[in-house]
């Protein structure tokens, strides 16, 4: 029995691809077509603040710079245009009933005029959309030649390349599809070559494998922007090739050779930089990407320093306490938790040197399974060779396991999702147990000294409003750390001896403290469970001069910014929520005309007009 269709029940919104960021953000027509509902991208972006939802456009104001006021015009224009063409769309299914079957296929046509990729400037090239679409995700990490985001890029010139050597051309996304990208897979193990060390060389198969399955996960973003069926999309299956190599070809450092690289002295500023990120990446547990924000934010209580970070990988948060002396020698000491930057790149680019220099030797016989060949082969390498950025988490594994750590108390350290990424990290055999027992009982000076020998959880069980939290390297106050609070009560005092504190640059930074909307998140777990009161009063103290310098400046945001923080982290008795725009408006209008705002603004307030 055919179904009912109401047209009108056929309705359409736009939504932001991130709503709650501060960059320019992609906007999606939203269609439900029956019961399915399709995502289809406009190829325009916005301000996420320049976002009316209400109204579904992009604000037009005089409050807007030129520029700004011009590309959110772009947006309403194109907007206007596919509202339009959604509804010649629902028209032509009124005209022709017999093409409802079609909605999904005639929808795309009209929404896009019969040219989805030509729309968005792509010339009918599906490889080049998905790559500015990666380059345009702010949520891929971008730092440092094996970040997300350019493995990705990467990945996808390697598929280009295929079909421009095979004479391939695609114009849709259905045409990468099981067949092709099979075909692909047998090219990268049978014709697609390197040099290493100057000699041809082919892919391992376990990478090739790992290749294409992330390759089948980039392509479902253009599923989720509406370009390819998702139907289609996973009937993909590519079968994998088989991989004969050995799964113990890693390797960790014994507390020996940890030791060796620490009292190595390097020749130059670069090795001893990449030295120290390394050693601390195997004391701590953490990626190469996190080990660099070791120094984000770090709460010391009671005298042993507790660490907060958001995996970049994964975007779990881990909290844990230096379990390694030698992670306190380096990021406290040494460096004062102002770590160098240093890309993973560059580490694994020196770290076999440098290690072999410190006098790591020894042999490993390890196993690899490249391209075409039936059978792994086995090499024999120096320890120092095998040694790469991964090496570090799989060595604080290890090491751990070694002191009668279990795997649910290391998992808190090292963020991993279960227990058995963490086995399968411990790298150990029978003669690492017996090594370790004999060094503890007849060379104890060859291990690593522990922090403390009777607390290893790292777990926050006391807060106190007087903890330290130390953001972007450097020491600070919750309060300094939200609004610049010192500062602001400095500026204060300028401003009451008639100094005129808007063109400072004191004021800029304080402006950009409050508008960095990261730090709610970092202050929001240190403040859980905490008595609030006594912070009310400061709060209430600021938000005057935070008004003046938002009024002087026109910057509703400012303003909103800082009470939106107060709000959420619940800072103050008196603001219970952010005012609204039309509010702010009519409150500074009767400022200008009671002549209360002039170029200085001398005379202190007392009681601000916000509640």
């Amino acid at each position: 029995m055919q179904q009912q269709v109401f047209i009108n029940d056929m309705r359409a919104n736009f939504n932001l691809r991130r709503p709650k960021g501060d960059k320019p953000t992609n906007i999606y027509f939203v269609v439900r077509v029956g019961k399915r509902q399709l995502k289809l991208s406009t190829g325009v972006k916005v301000y996420p603040d320049h976002w009316n939802v209400r109204k579904q456009e992009a604000y037009i104001s005089v409050r807007l710079s030129e520029l700004d006021n011009l590309n959110n015009t772009i947006v309403n224009d194109k907007l206007e245009e596919l509202k339009m063409n959604f509804a010649e769309y629902k028209q032509y299914l009124c005209d022709h009933p017999s093409e409802l079957d079609r909605g999904v296929e005639l929808l795309k046509k009209y929404v896009y005029k019969n040219n989805i990729m030509e729309s968005q400037g792509l010339v009918l090239n599906p490889i080049s959309w998905l790559e500015e679409n990666i380059k345009e995700d702010a949520n891929l990490t971008n730092t440092g030649r094996n970040s997300t985001k350019n493995q990705y890029l990467s990945y996808l010139k390697k598929f280009s390349r295929f079909l421009e050597v095979k004479g391939i051309e695609i114009k849709t996304f259905e045409e990468i599809n099981s067949k092709l990208l099979s075909s692909f897979r047998d090219y990268l193990a049978n014709d697609y070559v390197f040099i290493k060390k100057g000699k041809e060389t082919h892919l391992k198969r376990d990478y090739i494998n790992s290749l294409i399955i992330i390759l089948i996960t980039i392509l479902k973003r253009a599923v989720e922007a509406g370009l390819l069926e998702n139907h289609k999309y996973v009937d993909i299956v590519v079968k994998p090739l088989v991989d004969k190599e050995d799964d113990e070809n890693e390797i960790y450092l014994r507390d020996e050779e940890v030791l060796l690289l620490y009292n190595y002295k390097p020749l130059n500023e670069r090795d001893e930089m990449v030295k120290d990120l390394f050693i601390l990446n195997c004391v701590t547990g953490q990626r190469i990407s996190d080990t660099e924000k070791l120094d984000d934010v770090v709460n010391n209580v009671s005298g042993i320093d507790y660490i907060t970070l958001v995996q970049r990988k994964t975007g779990k948060k881990v909290s844990f306490s230096l379990v390694f002396e030698l992670a306190k020698k380096i990021l406290v000491d040494k460096y004062n938790y102002q770590l160098p930057e240093c890309k993973d790149y560059l580490i694994n680019r020196h770290i076999k040197r440098i290690a072999k220099e410190a006098g790591i030797t020894g042999t490993e016989i390890i196993q690899e399974h490249r391209g075409s060949d039936s059978d792994a082969i086995q090499l024999i390498k120096e320890r120092s060779e095998c040694i790469t950025t991964h090496t570090g988490r799989r060595t604080f594994i290890s090491l751990l396991k070694l002191r009668g750590w279990d795997s649910t108390k290391i998992q808190r350290y090292s963020g991993h999702k279960d227990m058995q990424m963490v086995e399968k990290y411990c790298k150990l055999k029978d003669i690492d147990y017996e090594l370790y027992e004999r060094n503890k009982r007849l060379y104890p000076d060859k291990l690593l000294k522990l922090v403390s020998e009777t607390d290893y959880e790292g777990v926050l069980e006391q807060k106190s409003i007087s903890q330290t939290i130390i953001p972007c390297k450097q020491k600070v106050k919750v309060l300094d750390y939200l609004f610049k609070e010192a500062t602001l009560l400095k500026l204060q005092e300028y401003q009451k001896n008639g100094i005129n504190i808007y063109k400072l640059k004191e004021t800029v930074d304080v402006i950009n403290a409050i508008k960095d909307i990261k730090r709610i998140d970092k202050v929001k777990v240190f403040l859980e469970g905490i008595d609030k009161t006594q912070l009310y009063e400061r709060v209430n103290v600021l938000e005057p001069i935070i008004y003046k310098i938002a009024r002087h400046n026109l910057d509703i945001v400012l303003y909103q910014l800082f009470q939106q923080k107060v709000v959420e982290l619940k800072l103050s008795d008196s603001i219970k929520e952010v005012t609204e725009e039309d509010r702010i408006n009519e409150l500074w209008a009767m400022d200008y005309a009671d002549k209360e705002l002039e170029f200085q603004d001398t005379e202190p307030e007392t009681d601000s007009e916000i509640l």
